[in-house]
């Protein structure tokens, strides 16, 4: 079969983090940290600033990809050694904690910009979005 993408493939939460990661690729490179008197004002980006923040970025990268093969193929064309669903939460998880220690590793004498905000928003999103599910799963198994 060949490759036809079809968005209507994704669940609803496979679309969210899709377009979360995205936004995480986006924000990597916008103003994360900054400063601004009059006459001068000076900003870094996530990935500039914290070169681990590569490792989140290549993260969205592989979690969108692999998204996009799910929206093109009924069924993908290898076979995956891990489930849909861990292989969701285990990458949004530890996106998230590189973006959360990214976000709370400020460079003194900077204040918080933009791009910040939205990747740290972004990766929250793409992790709740698979682990409220699976938490609530969890904790209704072990009643």
């Amino acid at each position: 079969m060949p490759f036809r993408l079809d968005l209507g493939r994704l669940s609803r939460a496979e679309q969210i983090i899709g377009a979360a990661c995205l936004l995480v690729i986006i924000a990597s490179f916008i103003p994360w940290f900054g400063f601004s008197d009059p006459g001068f004002s000076y900003s870094e980006n996530g990935v500039s600033s914290h070169g681990y923040l590569v490792i989140a970025l290549l993260i969205a990268l592989g979690l969108t990809g692999y998204l996009v093969l799910r929206a093109g193929w009924d069924v993908l064309p290898v076979r995956l050694p891990v489930a849909r669903a861990p292989l969701l939460l285990v990458g949004t998880a530890l996106q998230l904690l590189i973006v959360v220690i990214a976000f709370l590793s400020k460079p003194a004498g900077l204040s918080w910009d933009i791009g910040a905000y939205l990747e740290l928003a972004a990766a929250i999103a793409a992790c709740g979005v698979i682990a409220g599910p699976a938490v609530r799963a969890w904790s209704a198994t072990r009643q």
